[in-house]
């Protein structure tokens, strides 16, 4: 059994009695906030949002209709060569 209750402000939650509390009950509300972030945090967030929407990461590029990454090969010497993570689509 699920009541949705407004409690009067004048009642703090430490006055709440036993019968008060004898059903199950939600409590919704709402808030606001205000936060301040600088235009690099702002980027940073932007970007890391796409990157998860659209399963992109960074080093990612289109070729040949195949979303492709450099990976780096270490030896005597190290190099790299593409690697085809999937086939693009028209999304990325």
């Amino acid at each position: 059994m699920e009541q949705n209750v407004l409690l009067n402000t004048s009642k703090t939650i430490n006055q709440l009695t036993t019968k008060d509390m004898q059903d199950e009950f939600t409590i919704r509300g709402s808030h606001s906030m205000e936060l301040k972030i600088s235009e690099e945090e702002h980027r940073r967030a932007a970007i890391t949002y796409i990157f998860k929407k659209f399963n992109w990461q960074y080093g990612y590029y289109i070729e040949d209709d195949k979303v492709k990454r450099n990976k780096v090969y270490y030896g005597s010497h190290s190099f790299s060569l593409p690697e085809s993570i999937r086939d693009a689509n028209k999304i990325d």
